[in-house]
């Protein structure tokens, strides 16, 4: 879903996963050739995209991926090594409620009702992840032993996934998906700590390749890295 001329527009998108060649075929074009048929079966206006590892970004570029950075909602400024500012926060302890959230439905629409608000307030664009994919990324997070928080602050509610893990000597809570913006983070950030027993927040900035050009920003993330 994504903002044109004012105006909310849908477009079907595939995500392409785990993309590979077995050494002994690789430089025939094989994978040129199936992303020539997978285009030409789901038709022209079908939207593909890929998360792509860095060595490889100049080999989609070839078959006519460009890369974009996904928004991020809490994301203000990188560090040197490209990774985003840690966050502590600093708030009292107010009326702030934290629950796991244990289905993919109960996912989705925390997702969703954020992402929809924003789309009318900024424009910003996002890719909608049905059940069944957020199904398969409550297990990967389930796989790393991480966590799947429902906050509850103030009259909204907000999502918050990832698993904590040490970082420069340090606990750190790696955020894999949240829809909490900065604002929030400021104000209850430090209670979240608290409860999580991290000292941190931390998260990688995600890239995405897409063969449609976008002008907006796009919130691809859903644990997908």
């Amino acid at each position: 879903c994504y903002r044109k001329d004012g105006e909310t527009e849908t477009v079907e998108a595939y995500y392409l996963y785990a993309v590979a060649t077995k050494k002994e075929y690789r430089g025939k074009k094989l994978f040129q050739k199936l992303l020539s048929n997978i285009k030409n079966d789901l038709g022209a206006d079908a939207v593909l995209f890929l998360v792509p590892e860095d060595g490889v970004i100049p080999y989609y570029r070839q078959l006519g991926l460009e890369l974009y950075n996904a928004a991020n909602p809490w994301q203000e400024g990188k560090e040197e090594n490209g990774e985003n500012r840690s966050i502590g926060g600093n708030t009292e302890e107010k009326a702030i409620e934290l629950s796991e959230v244990k289905t993919a439905i109960e996912y989705y629409e925390l997702r969703e009702r954020t992402l929809n608000k924003n789309l009318e307030d900024t424009g910003a664009g996002f890719v909608s992840w049905n059940a069944e994919h957020i199904d398969w990324a409550l297990e990967n997070i389930k796989m790393l032993n991480g966590l799947i928080y429902r906050i509850a602050y103030e009259t909204e509610e907000f999502l918050l996934a990832g698993f904590a893990e040490e970082k420069d000597g340090s606990r750190v809570f790696h955020v894999m998906e949240t829809t909490l913006g900065r604002k929030e983070f400021e104000k209850i950030g430090a209670y979240i700590l608290k409860e999580i027993n991290c000292s941190s927040f931390y998260q990688k900035p995600l890239q995405f390749m897409s063969q449609k050009e976008w002008d907006t920003p796009i919130y691809l993330a859903f644990p997908l890295g």
